[in-house]
């Protein structure tokens, strides 16, 4: 049991720091793109542009990044469960 649950605490820390890792990125990201736009190319804010039916600015801004960091949880669940099926084998 007390097996079971250091590899469910490793994964959940593992998943964690990628989701965070993966969440500062595209926030930096976004930051940069914003100033960039705004300063280079005389864009308005995100911002200022927004609307309470724009749709399309939900799915850029809140919908792709989730989907991105569910991939990303996706494929470290997948590949620890792996590892974890590949040590058991071997005992």
């Amino acid at each position: 049991m007390r097996d079971k649950l250091s590899v469910i605490g490793t994964l959940l820390l593992e998943v964690a720091l990628m989701v965070f890792a993966a969440a500062a990125t595209l926030m930096l990201l976004g930051l940069v793109s914003n100033l960039v736009a705004h300063f280079m190319f005389g864009y308005a804010w995100a911002w200022e542009m927004a609307h309470a039916d724009d749709w399309l600015l939900f799915l850029v801004i809140i919908a792709t990044p989730l989907l991105l960091m569910g991939g990303l949880v996706w494929m470290v669940l997948r590949d620890e469960y792996q590892r974890i099926l590949r040590a058991r084998m071997r005992e």
